[in-house]
């Protein structure tokens, strides 16, 4: 059952992680009708594949005079490792991979019934005729340039995928960022809502004036989403004028009717004008749009989705998929 080496079943789980890359690869492409590099990796490697291929190898080995059980062996084996995998790598990374909820007789979108009979026919193809196949062919390749090929995979196989990991959490890291940022305009708001009723002026002649800019901001990014072409200012931009407003009034409230505001209000009202100043600042947000589309994060998961941050997440995707777009059109 153990008849290979560390070697040899890194070089076989890299040859599946490829043949991955090549199915999922061709398939997207047909249906975008475009070139596309699937994956969570930058290099034409997809890591679940090769997983599982190695869980096919050794759930199945021991059945491998019963093609029926290399079958279940193999879908079984293959499902639940498909299904942690994706489990772990929301609950870490706070984002869905792929997602198979449209599929019938999924379970929790993770896994369905179509990918687990797929990954048993892959069993069986696998047992009996690919990876026979393959090893018939590595073994007319000589020893010390076959731990060549294997060190050089290894090597890049681990930058990228560390790369790739880095990137999974920046994009994990900007998501919570703009929720923490979305709130506090929000709170930024009401506090501005406060102090411009201490200051004498109706909150309904506010919003006559402001109209329902903080209320659509309110409801969700998503009516937002066609607006993307002109960076993260303009996605806020009914939300931040609508702030800007309120420190003309309150600013103008306080030049006019200095006695009617304590101290600890004005100092309330220079510590929120400085901080909102300082959020507008969105050279970090287009770094981060900038590293998503070099890495092709979007481009090559094409499903990818998150229920924890759904709007800031679609909001995030907006702007990586304009550039995208933009770059090809160029």
């Amino acid at each position: 059952m153990f008849k290979y080496t560390i070697g040899q079943l890194f070089f076989y789980f890299i040859f599946y992680c490829f043949l991955g890359w090549i199915i999922e690869s061709t398939y997207v492409s047909v249906s975008e009708k475009k070139l596309t590099n699937r994956g969570f990796l930058k290099g034409p490697v997809i890591p679940i594949y090769g997983c599982g291929a190695m869980t096919m190898y050794f759930c199945t080995t021991p059945f491998r005079q019963w093609p029926v059980l290399v079958f279940i062996a193999g879908t079984i084996g293959c499902s639940v490792l498909e299904y942690f995998t994706g489990w772990a790598m929301e609950a870490i990374f706070k984002i869905r991979y792929w997602d198979y909820s449209d599929k019938k007789f999924n379970l929790n979108g993770y896994i369905s019934l179509f990918t687990s009979l797929f990954w048993g026919f892959g069993s069986l193809c696998m047992c009996y005729f690919i990876q026979n196949g393959v090893e018939y062919v590595a073994s007319f390749v000589p020893e010390r340039l076959f731990n060549i090929i294997v060190f050089v995979e290894v090597f890049i196989f681990a930058i990228d995928l560390a790369l790739s990991i880095k990137a999974a959490f920046d994009l994990r890291s900007l998501l919570i960022r703009l929720e923490k940022a979305k709130d506090e305009l929000r709170l930024m708001a009401r506090r501005l809502d406060v102090m411009i009723a201490y200051a004498g002026e109706s909150l309904d002649e506010r919003k006559a004036k402001m109209g329902e800019a903080l209320d659509n901001w309110a409801s969700g990014l998503e009516e937002k989403m066609d607006k993307a072409s002109d960076g993260f200012d303009n996605r806020i931009n009914s939300l931040t004028d609508s702030i800007e407003s309120k420190f003309l009034s309150i600013k103008k409230a306080i030049e006019e009717k200095p006695q009617s505001f304590a101290e600890s209000m004005k100092e309330e009202f220079f510590e929120l004008k400085g901080r909102f100043s300082a959020g507008k600042d969105n050279k970090g947000f287009q770094a981060f749009v900038k590293e998503f589309r070099m890495r092709g994060m979007f481009k090559g998961n094409p499903t990818l989705s998150s229920k924890t941050f759904k709007d800031s997440f679609e909001f995030i995707k907006a702007a990586v998929t304009k550039s995208d777009k933009k770059d090809d059109e160029e």
